[in-house]
């Protein structure tokens, strides 16, 4: 029985490309190799599959339109997906000085990314406040302010929460300094303070914030990209122990240098007015990049790609805090009881 290859030169680049395909694991570079495969087996088609070493084309009165059509559209699918990723790559650039200001800050505490920060700018809005003003007061006009995450850029504010026994405690806010706190819960590692009992947040100094209310803040935890709300639950993290060694007395910016002359008298913290190092930036190596090339080809997949990094008690918090009309509401109505359940069980699933 005689053995012949039976593959042109069009197919056969067609197959190498998936071959590439099946053992890439940059969602970029798979793109590309399923691209330029479609490619090859959409020229393939056209010339009706021709055996190997001959680009004539066979039967040139025969059209095979279902070979042709197929990889002309998955092939654009698949462009499409290419060039939008490819188009995420660039530098993004941001509107103002305070808008670079603020990336360095939370770049600085969390890795955010330049296209993740532009994402949730979009969603906030720069606020300012004189001496005095109520940013928010749960039992006022503001109230509905504090259901959403501030981030404080220069200034200096006055917490107010109630306790128990009925007295009040106060704590100062200051730059880089995150506040509800409680809204963080939302982006899935519980961390408490769902209801906590914040009563006032007032402006001691002239401030400078910015504000991303409760459906933002969903959005950036659910609903954007899987990076942006990474990044986030690291500012997190980077604001509870920064909050914790301040009770000891300990503020120091995210580079462990301490912070700026004037901080506690409203002035920004070092990580929003020091310009990045290149210590602070990756640097290009086109050997580490060839390694790194070489490496990401590997039939077998990462181990743990498919699974949820997030804890149970994490995605119920969220759940109780969508729940609730209000971050410091103690009783819950029986009807946000139930949809307490109902977003648990969706997040849990």
């Amino acid at each position: 029985m005689p053995f012949v290859y039976g593959v042109g030169i069009c197919a056969t680049f067609a197959n190498a490309w998936f071959f590439m395909s099946a053992i890439g694991t940059d969602l970029l570079w798979l793109r590309f190799y399923l691209f330029a495969a479609y490619v090859f087996l959409f020229a393939a088609a056209l010339t009706n599959f021709p055996p190997w070493g001959t680009w004539d084309r066979v039967s040139p009165d025969l059209w095979l339109l279902g070979a042709i059509l197929w990889p002309f559209f998955v092939g654009l699918i698949h462009l499409h997906g290419l060039l939008r990723l490819v188009w995420e790559e660039r530098r993004v650039k941001l509107r103002t000085q305070d808008d670079e200001a603020l990336w360095r800050l939370v770049y600085r505490r969390s890795g955010m990314g330049r296209l993740e920060f532009k994402q949730a700018l979009d969603l906030g809005r720069w606020r300012r406040f004189k001496p005095g003003e109520i940013i928010f007061d749960t039992q006022g006009k503001t109230a509905s302010s504090a259901t959403s995450l501030h981030l404080m850029v220069e200034g200096v504010a006055l917490l107010t929460a109630g306790r128990q026994d009925g007295t009040a405690a106060t704590s100062s806010l200051y730059s880089g300094y995150l506040f509800n706190l409680a809204v963080c819960n939302a982006f899935g590692v519980y961390i408490g303070l769902e209801r906590a009992p914040i009563e006032r947040v007032e402006a001691r100094t002239d401030c400078l914030l910015y504000e991303w209310d409760l459906k933002a803040v969903e959005r950036m935890a659910g609903q954007s990209c899987i990076a942006l709300a990474a990044a986030w639950r690291n500012l997190v993290l980077y604001s509870v122990g920064a909050a914790f060694s301040a009770t000891c007395g300990d503020i120091y910016a995210s580079s462990g240098d301490s912070e700026v002359p004037g901080f506690f008298e409203g002035a920004r913290s070092r990580d929003l007015v020091e310009p990045l190092t290149k210590d602070e930036l990756p640097p290009f190596n086109i050997w580490k990049w060839l390694q790194w090339f070489v490496i990401m080809h590997n039939p077998n997949p990462p181990s743990g790609l498919r699974h949820n990094a997030m804890p149970s008690s994490g995605m119920l918090g969220r759940g109780r805090l969508l729940a609730t009309t209000s971050v410091g509401e103690r009783t819950p109505s029986q009807a946000n009881t139930r949809q307490i359940m109902s977003c648990s069980e969706k997040l849990a699933s």
